[in-house]
């Protein structure tokens, strides 16, 4: 990760974290304390898992998109493990959303890459 993208999770978690001790009963715990009383995830795992929403609605044409972002394999490549909708990997700064989180898409399990919608994905 850039030095950059670590300085602004680091700067949000610091403001997540000055609001959350103002609120009742909060005050004591840490971050990660407050983030399991929220009940939601650190911002680099929902960052991940909106990404990876984001893959699934891309490669099932759920959505349109313009420009090509993700290069698929498709399922005449030979897969030694893992789905038939995997990604390969391009190392480009233009496209940092694809390079992102291509090896956890591709490490998902065959029934989680070809769910039948976005809801139960």
């Amino acid at each position: 990760m850039s030095t950059t993208y670590l300085y602004l999770i680091n700067k949000t978690k610091t403001v997540q974290e000055r609001f959350t001790k103002r609120l009742n009963d909060f005050s004591a715990l840490s971050y990660y304390g407050q983030l399991i009383r929220l009940g939601t995830g650190s911002l680099v795992a929902r960052r991940l898992k909106l990404d990876l929403v984001l893959f699934y609605d891309i490669i099932h044409n759920n959505i349109d998109v313009d420009v090509p972002l993700l290069d698929i394999m498709g399922p005449n490549v030979i897969h030694s493990c893992g789905h038939s909708l995997k990604i390969m990997k391009q190392h480009s700064k233009i496209n940092a959303f694809a390079c992102r989180n291509v090896n956890a898409w591709n490490s998902l399990p065959e029934n989680v890459a070809h769910c039948k919608s976005t809801e139960v994905y």
